[in-house]
């Protein structure tokens, strides 16, 4: 099931392509999809792959802010 995070600063189609590209590289992400007036991050992973906190940690590491 895909989880919806916030993500602040991702505010472009750029920023989001961005993101959409730094977690599409993560293994255990399956999809990503962005909606820019909401500020929202909709990702389905695995979470016997990858943990909530390490998608969380990409975002953060790619420059942008999310709420934990």
């Amino acid at each position: 099931m895909p989880e919806i995070l916030t993500v602040t600063g991702v505010d472009c189609p750029h920023c989001a392509a961005q993101v959409r590209k730094e977690l599409g590289g993560l293994k255990g992400v399956m999809s990503v999809e962005i909606d820019l007036p909401a500020q929202t991050a909709r990702v389905a992973f695995d979470p016997a792959v990858v943990s909530r906190e390490k998608v969380a940690e990409v975002v953060e590491d790619a420059g942008f802010d999310i709420e934990r």
